[in-house]
């Protein structure tokens, strides 16, 4: 089963819509989509508005991918469970966010930790294939992970927001 969240706090059917697509080139019918407030709900797929917390972490570790937004809390649980996902970040010009910090999120994951994602959803299928090619990471992180993970996020968006043209 391939898990996409879109988070609790935004629409993104752009998320959506793109992995709808890409499923239904490559003939996958086991995506189950946590929409959020999106408007859009996929024909032929499973599509729940919200998980809740427990059910979230039952679907991450069941799940053989997780495609979400670069939302902190959609990547550690997949890192916690050693599960590979595949973020497509929000971006400001489209109206889906105050700022780019997801797109810097996902370039600190990516560097880091091995989180596979884009800014562009015309690559997101790509990132898919591969990060269902090479399956899941040797280890998860497992629950201790958090912590840790939290403290060099806070870190890096501390930096990121010191930029000239970050957001405080």
């Amino acid at each position: 089963m391939i898990l996409v969240t879109v988070g609790s706090q935004l629409p993104f059917d752009r998320l959506v819509r793109a992995v709808e697509t890409w499923a239904r080139a490559a003939g996958r019918t086991d995506v189950v989509f946590q929409v959020g407030d999106g408007g859009h709900r996929p024909d032929g797929f499973e599509a729940v508005e919200r998980l809740e917390p427990d059910a979230f972490d039952a679907a991450v570790s069941e799940a053989e991918l997780v495609v979400g937004h670069a939302g902190t809390g959609t990547i550690m649980a997949a890192l916690e469970a050693g599960r590979p996902v595949v973020c497509l970040a929000r971006r400001e010009a489209l109206g889906e966010t105050r700022n780019d910090h997801q797109v810097a999120t996902l370039e600190r994951f990516r560097t880091r930790d091995g989180v596979t994602g884009t800014a562009d959803e015309a690559d997101l299928p790509a990132r898919i294939d591969d990060a269902l090619r090479a399956g899941p990471p040797a280890e998860a992180l497992g629950p201790f992970a958090r912590g840790p993970l939290v403290d060099r996020l806070r870190s890096f968006l501390e930096e990121y927001v010191q930029r000239p043209g970050g957001d405080r």
